[in-house]
């Protein structure tokens, strides 16, 4: 019988596609990833700042990566963009979150996209992350 004094924990990978600072995005992740690892399991939040060049290519590796869940976080809101980051995620078998700043939207059809409405200060942000995360 081997005998470890290390515990193993159970554990998730999430992106959060944004298009903050690199600064903020990293800062943002490094917050949510402590906030989890009281939990069960434990979220790992990786940032991942929106490219403008090479986008597709951008989003490719983001999808082919090992983990479920994708976050969208964008300011900016640019539809095309936000999309195609859905679809693709989608048709990789990854859920979403999409992070908004003015209405809370619903899609009760697709059960693969949930949605999230934030204060403009992000106050509220973690918080519903969580309820979300937990949701899924």
């Amino acid at each position: 019988m081997i005998q470890s004094d290390k515990n193993i924990k159970i554990f998730n990978l999430i992106n959060l596609i944004h298009d903050l600072s690199e600064e903020d995005g990293d800062k943002l992740a490094i917050q949510l990833t402590f906030l989890s690892r009281r939990k069960k399991i434990f979220w790992i939040f990786k940032s991942e700042k929106v490219q403008k060049e090479k986008f597709t290519k951008f989003v490719n590796n983001i999808v082919l990566e090992n983990n479920f869940l994708n976050i969208i976080l964008l300011k900016k809101l640019d539809k095309n963009k936000t999309n195609y980051i859905k679809d693709v995620s989608k048709n990789y078998g990854k859920k979403i979150i999409e992070v908004s700043f003015n209405k809370k939207s619903k899609n009760k059809k697709d059960e693969s996209i949930f949605y999230c409405k934030v204060n403009k200060d992000f106050s509220n942000l973690k918080k519903e992350i969580f309820n979300l995360i937990n949701q899924i």
